[in-house]
């Protein structure tokens, strides 16, 4: 899976959690934090989101050392997991 594919479906899962960003312009290599200023709780619904939409499990120490998009997506298209049968990732 390419990287603008799997780019757009970690965005479509941060906007499950975060729908106050839609129309926002996601930078690739800024802190996701910091750029849509988001607390605690919305990380952590963040990372939840990833494992169930995309099926990548990322461990709670790993998913704090990733902090950009682009982290995340790169970390995301290495280790994901096989998807449901029946659905397409």
């Amino acid at each position: 899976m390419d990287y603008q594919h799997t780019r757009d479906e970690v965005v479509r899962a941060l906007r499950i959690v975060a729908p106050d960003i839609d129309g926002i312009d996601v930078a690739d290599d800024k802190p996701l934090r910091e750029q849509l200023k988001l607390d605690d709780q919305n990380w952590q619904n963040f990372s939840a989101s990833l494992r169930n939409n995309l099926h990548a499990d990322i461990p709670d120490a790993e998913f704090a050392r990733l902090g950009t998009l682009r982290e995340i997506v790169t970390y995301v298209s290495s280790r994901r997991g096989p998807s449901p049968q029946g659905t397409v990732p």
